[in-house]
């Protein structure tokens, strides 16, 4: 994974762009300290996927967001009581939209896909969508409304490039698309 580096000064981005970074942010606070944390972003995910999905394919999803962590996340972070936190004002200066970025986003959500796909057939279903929002200790009453947005070709499976795609979107785009609701709708 190529790291993601944080925009160069003068670099603007959308306000639906900070308002999607701050609804991930929102998301993996789980705390609600105002920071993430590896706590925050890897260990939790991890305790939860393993109640829902196999432990091996839990695994794979932990180590993907472990890496993230480590490469994105950490480095922008200050040490605050021995703890690597990152403030939402430092996520919002990523900058998502580099190829270098859209790469990395890309294999995180191939590796993603694949921890969440759990009968192997390719394809996520409505209930794999769910676990995937239950794994990562998010509300699933708003599964239904992103895998809606996900399916862009409505035939009620999410493919893999759809799932990418879609994860990239969410990520990189500056413009109001319906990507922003992949997770629900933004708050």
């Amino acid at each position: 994974m190529e790291e993601i580096h944080c925009s160069d000064k003068g670099k603007t981005f959308s306000d639906i762009y900070h308002h999607k970074l701050r609804a991930f942010f929102k998301r993996f606070d789980r705390d609600n300290d105002g920071y993430l944390s590896h706590y925050d972003y890897v260990e939790m995910t991890s305790i939860n996927m393993r109640e829902v999905i196999p432990r091996d394919k839990a695994d794979i999803i932990s180590q993907m967001k472990s890496e993230v962590w480590s490469k994105v996340m950490e480095p922008l972070g200050e040490i605050t009581d021995g703890v690597v936190k990152v403030s939402i004002e430092k996520l919002c200066q990523l900058d998502f939209t580099t190829p270098e970025a859209l790469k990395a986003t890309a294999a995180a959500f191939s590796t993603f896909f694949d921890g969440v796909d759990e009968d192997g057939n390719g394809y996520i279903s409505p209930d794999e969508f769910r676990m995937y929002f239950k794994g990562h200790g998010w509300d699933t009453t708003n599964a239904n409304e992103g895998f809606k947005v996900i399916d862009t070709n409505k035939d009620g499976l999410i493919s893999k490039e759809e799932f990418i795609q879609a994860g990239c979107n969410y990520l990189s785009q500056q413009d109001d698309t319906p990507f922003k609701n992949m997770y629900g709708p933004l708050p």
